[in-house]
């Protein structure tokens, strides 16, 4: 005869086993406190009047905090996966709607996430775009001129994101170089090629908040992993030769700990 667990028993078993690690509480414990002083900042600096980019860097710095406690909390449970979609597009609307709450901040009056969901669900069925709508292009252009420019702003934010973790210039963009299979003297250069593409202000904006980590996406634990995944998809775009993982972080772990 099988004995089952008592309710008790069943309770003590999933309390161990989904039980946070004492690390992991103290991620939490710091994000949140991160967190809330986050937001009394925020409150005196309004009350101070404070240059709106500065109220902007501590708001955004704010939302990360705020996005990755929830991740900390949920785990992957609040991870959506392509799997859970037919098509990319079913997939950002899935997602977008999953988080539509906490983007909008539950404000009723934020008309815009819900027009461009709508649209996103819209576009599969053949709909003309209307807020996706393309900036018009001279005649003849690429048909994706800012792509380029894009990866090769990523590579600028990089170098400053490595430089505002304490590393060296020199070790920074030797990294970055690395990464991007470019010499550093042609990557310094891309700051000025994209802006005549994206434009002045947006490519300085993304610079100065660069440091942060604004603008460049870590889906990995270590910044080795992402930024050779950037500079993987840089060398892909440009049929530059590829490098391994392996050899990409014997090299970068020997400039850090130089």
């Amino acid at each position: 005869m099988i004995k089952l667990p008592s309710e008790q028993q069943h309770s003590d078993i999933f309390a161990h086993e989904y039980a946070f690690s004492d690390d992991e509480r103290d991620r939490i414990h710091w994000r949140l406190g991160a967190l809330l002083n986050g937001v009394m900042r925020i409150h005196r600096m309004a009350a101070a009047e404070v240059s709106r980019s500065v109220l902007r860097s501590n708001r955004l710095e704010l939302t990360q905090h705020a996005a990755n406690l929830i991740g900390d909390i949920c785990g992957d449970w609040v991870k959506l996966s392509t799997n859970d979609a037919d098509t990319p597009l079913e997939y950002i609307e899935l997602a977008l709607r999953t988080w539509q709450s906490p983007i909008a901040m539950h404000d009723k009056h934020d008309h815009f996430w819900f027009e461009f969901i709508d649209e996103i669900a819209r576009l599969r069925f053949g709909d003309e775009p209307e807020l996706l709508l393309p900036a018009p292009r001279p005649p003849g252009s690429h048909p994706q001129p800012a792509k380029i420019s894009f990866r090769r702003l990523a590579a600028l934010q990089w170098s400053e994101y490595l430089k505002a973790r304490g590393l060296k210039p020199g070790i920074s963009n030797s990294a970055v170089s690395l990464a991007f299979g470019t010499d550093w003297d042609a990557i310094r250069k891309w700051q000025r090629a994209a802006k005549k593409v994206l434009g002045e202000e947006y490519v300085e904006t993304s610079l100065r908040h660069a440091g942060e980590g604004f603008g460049l996406q870590f889906q990995f634990p270590k910044y080795h992993e992402a930024l050779f995944h950037y500079g993987a998809a840089y060398r892909q775009l440009l049929g530059l030769k590829l490098i391994s993982y392996d050899a990409f972080l014997e090299a970068t772990l020997g400039q850090d700990s130089a």
